[in-house]
């Protein structure tokens, strides 16, 4: 809500934490990941202008999606979440 510059700060640290693979720890202590912070984090990358962290974030939450649920038509609703994200900051 106007406040880009303090959302460049904060997210400057996640970008400290985010790995090769694209994942980002749910906390600076732990191995797993949070699926919805990261698709949120992503959301705020993009609207940053960060497109790369952001695709690479949301690289990385396709690859996690639950593979019983890759039916057509799950598979659609992932690739239309994927797309929706990534026109969020556009």
């Amino acid at each position: 809500m106007g406040e880009l510059e303090l959302a460049a700060r904060g997210m400057a640290e996640v970008e400290k934490c985010q790995r090769r693979d694209g994942s980002i720890p749910a906390y600076p202590d732990v191995e797993w990941v949070c699926s919805t912070g990261m698709a949120q984090y992503a959301i705020v990358w993009y609207t940053l202008g960060k497109k790369e962290l952001a695709d690479k974030a949301m690289r990385y939450l396709e690859k996690i999606q639950n593979p019983a649920a890759d039916s057509s038509a799950a598979t659609a609703r992932v690739q239309n979440t994927s797309r929706a994200v990534r026109s969020a900051g556009q």
